[in-house]
C-alpha cells in the first residue's frame, strides 16, 4: 500500500513538472485609456475577433514593417 501511495506521489510530481516545463508564451500588460479601448473594441467587433487578436494582429503587422524598412 505504501509502494502505491509513494508511487501515486511520484506520478503527480512528475506531471506536475512537466505542466511547468511547457512555457507559456511571454505576455506583457499595459493600461489602455478607456476611449482608445472602446475604438479598438469596435473595430475587433466588426472583424468578429477579441481585442486582444485585434491588437496583436496590428503589432504583428507592424513589426513586419518594421523589419522590412531595417533591411
Amino acid at each position: 500500500m505504501k509502494k502505491n501511495l509513494k508511487q501515486s506521489k511520484e506520478e503527480k510530481e512528475k506531471t506536475m513538472s512537466e505542466a511547468t516545463e511547457k512555457k507559456r508564451q511571454p505576455r506583457t500588460c499595459f493600461h489602455i485609456p478607456d476611449e482608445v479601448f472602446q475604438v479598438l473594441f469596435k473595430e475587433a467587433r466588426s472583424k468578429r475577433i477579441t481585442v486582444t487578436d485585434y491588437i496583436l494582429d496590428m503589432l504583428k503587422r507592424e513589426a513586419e514593417t518594421l523589419s522590412n524598412k531595417s533591411k
